[in-house]
């Protein structure tokens, strides 16, 4: 195997677990090479932190920014932001010039109220520039669109874009393109917008190439053409691009544009994860669960995927590892750390794990247990819609627990969850209607609700059976034409 076949795949996991691109990593050192290695087979940055530290603390640069990038955003280690800006200042110190740039952005971004320290950020971000940080002269001109840390300025944040266009960063023109879209009250001029993005394109931005893609998959700003759609995602696939081959997967998994392939799918979303796509990851991660063409169906790999996936911050993968942990499956069975996952996808705000949270919280799963901060988590998913969560947010109103009774609070969520076709909202309905609770007795309604949920799926042959024993013969055949008709905003039967 070639060196370039063995470097590569590191150099791409380096870019999403690392943060190390191969600008900052011309040289990795045998050690850190060793590391990306091992953090490869695993899927697991906690397994190779405490290496990762001695070389930060033995002075490897690269190491001391991925231990500030790491402490930064929560990678294997509790976030610490004092901590992560103490290594990028070690990495600084040598010259690491992606080190300055994100140190110098970390402390504008913490210091809001500490002006000194917002100006030493845009000093570092200005050192960076002069070093040749491309990425630091798009931040200083980001923060001159923004204005707040230095005085608003379109002309000279345009100023600093077109610089970085004339050296060859097509990047810097995709965001004067996001300004002429009107982004922070700037003027508006969609074909200027839409022109550099192509000018983004022919440079060899395969971001640019994949919002092209998006335009014409979607008709936005120009007419739609999945053909186009998929000739712009297969030149930014052509250079190895993460969005653009999982983008072009979709294509043909889909048959969108293209014959549908689901070995080829398989194949560009393989590439695209190992590239460091997180929505790739979790896509590997779910093919591995089932199986798919050249992919054997195997829990290991798909907590691998999975991991990777979580580690970028994805909350739904994060909330299949916790499924692991909750199942047993290739790990031992541990709700404890199973409840750590889905409280991290929660507070990323995936409603399935907030509902999850709800529950472990309600029953002390792996958690000292706590009602009221159940009803927090079921209230959290309940207001993103999901039904489940509104059924026990209802029931826990209904009963007074972790929350004041009020049945009037819990009508309403067992009749939007009712109207989103859970079976048990419609025999709660039929509860609440029959016995007036929370809502005016209306035993016409209660047997329409009763039917619903029969529709949907329960069995309510007896409640339906008592209701038409209380009912006449025409209040019945009301309430079957009630039952069988569209909803009503104002009709819950």
């Amino acid at each position: 195997m070639s060196m370039e076949a063995i470097v590569a795949p590191l150099i791409a996991l380096s870019m999403l677990i690392f943060g190390l691109g191969p600008d900052t990593v011309p040289e990795p050192s045998p050690e850190l090479q060793t590391l990306l290695g091992q953090l490869e087979e695993s899927g697991d940055p906690t397994q190779v932190v405490r290496q990762l530290k001695e070389l930060a603390d033995a002075g490897d640069a690269n190491a001391q920014f991925a231990m500030g990038l790491w402490l930064q955003r929560g990678i294997g280690l509790v976030p610490s932001l004092p901590d992560s800006a103490a290594y990028y200042r070690m990495a600084v110190e040598q010259g690491h010039v992606t080190a300055t740039n994100n140190l110098g952005f970390l402390l504008i971004a913490a210091g809001v109220q500490d002006a000194e320290q917002q100006q030493e950020g845009v000093q570092l971000l200005r050192q960076a520039m002069e070093a040749g940080s491309k990425e630091a002269r798009r931040n200083l001109a980001v923060l001159y669109v923004q204005g707040g840390v230095v005085e608003r300025d379109f002309e000279q944040a345009r100023t600093l874009l077109q610089q970085g266009m004339q050296a060859g960063d097509p990047e810097s023109a995709i965001v004067l393109s996001q300004l002429w879209e009107g982004a922070y009250d700037h003027d508006v001029d969609r074909a200027q917008a839409l022109q550099l993005l192509r000018d983004a394109a022919e440079g060899g931005s395969a971001v640019a190439m994949n919002q092209l893609g998006q335009r014409y998959y979607s008709g936005e700003g120009v007419e739609e053409s999945l053909e186009t759609a998929r000739t712009f995602f297969e030149r930014s696939a052509e250079r190895d691009d993460p969005v653009g081959l999982r983008s072009l997967a979709a294509l043909y998994e889909a048959g969108a544009g293209v014959e549908a392939n689901e070995q080829r799918a398989v194949e560009l979303y393989q590439k695209a994860a190992e590239g460091g796509d997180a929505v790739a990851q979790h896509k590997m991660g779910n093919l591995a669960e089932t199986g798919a063409p050249g992919v054997e169906a195997s829990d290991a790999d798909a907590l691998r995927w999975y991991r990777l996936a979580a580690a970028s911050g994805m909350p739904s993968a994060a909330y299949n590892i916790g499924v692991f942990y909750e199942q047993g499956r290739v790990v031992d069975a541990d709700l404890e750390k199973a409840f750590a996952f889905f409280l991290n996808s929660a507070e990323n705000g995936l409603a399935l794990a907030q509902h999850k949270v709800g529950l472990y919280y309600l029953n002390g799963a792996g958690v000292a247990r706590d009602v009221v901060a159940a009803a927090a988590w079921f209230d959290r998913a309940a207001r993103m819609g999901l039904a489940d969560s509104r059924i026990f947010l209802g029931s826990m109103f209904e009963s007074g627990v972790g929350v004041p009774q009020n049945l009037e609070t819990a009508y309403r969520l067992f009749d939007l969850a009712a109207r989103q076709g859970h079976p048990d909202g419609w025999l709660k309905l039929a509860t609440y209607y029959y016995q007036g609770l929370g809502v005016e007795e209306d035993k016409v309604k209660a047997y329409a609700a009763a039917k619903r949920a029969q529709n949907a799926g329960a069995e309510v042959d007896q409640v339906l059976e008592t209701l038409r024993g209380e009912l006449t013969a025409a209040q019945v055949t009301e309430a079957e034409a009630m039952a069988a008709r569209p909803l009503d905003e104002d009709d819950a039967g």
